[in-house]
């Protein structure tokens, strides 16, 4: 299930059938192959950024590749046997400046990276 919390940011979350540990190295393959770069980890979780806010700033996020967009990825697992409990969220991480003319592109890119994850 997909929940749209804030019109740039998108929630979900869902079963995979795997333990914890697999379950966790599945997702960051995942966020591996977009580019994602892991900035936080513990047993039960992990926090991601993807994009890059050089790229965005010297040539324009309106101009370059969605992948060029900054976004923030948090997971949250809990474990109850063979299955795990995913919880994720996606979100723009420009920071200062503004992503005028981007709402549509960025929405994009979240939704694509929450529906990998969700694949994986």
């Amino acid at each position: 299930m997909v929940k749209k919390d804030f019109a740039l940011v998108q929630t979900a979350d869902w079963t995979m059938n795997a333990d914890i540990e697999a379950s966790r190295e599945r997702l960051l393959q995942t966020v591996y192959r977009e580019g994602g770069v892991l900035r936080d980890q513990s047993k039960t979780g992990f926090t991601v950024t993807t994009g890059s806010q050089v790229k965005m700033r010297l040539i324009g996020g309106a101009f370059g590749s969605a992948s060029w967009i900054p976004t923030k990825i948090v997971v949250h697992l809990d474990s109850s046997g063979d299955e795990t409990e995913v919880k994720a969220s996606v979100s723009e991480n420009i920071g200062l400046g503004g992503s005028a003319g981007m709402r549509k592109k960025i929405q994009q890119r979240i939704a694509e990276l929450l529906f990998a994850l969700q694949q994986s």
